[in-house]
């Protein structure tokens, strides 16, 4: 992983659209950005959430 020449900012996550993603119990709501080859995500879990590869 190279992590270099990395601009400074400031993201607003309220702005950014959520993508919504089923568990086998509740949902996680996920924001993305993308900087060049830099993924960058804020996640929000249900209450009671159990990802679908958990069992």
């Amino acid at each position: 992983m190279n992590l270099n020449n990395i601009p400074f900012g400031i993201t607003n996550w309220t702005e950014i659209k959520t993508e919504r993603h089923a568990g086998e119990h509740g949902h996680a709501l996920w924001r993305t950005q993308q900087f060049d080859n830099i993924r960058v995500r804020i996640v929000e879990y249900s209450a009671g959430y159990l990802a679908l590869h958990c069992k």
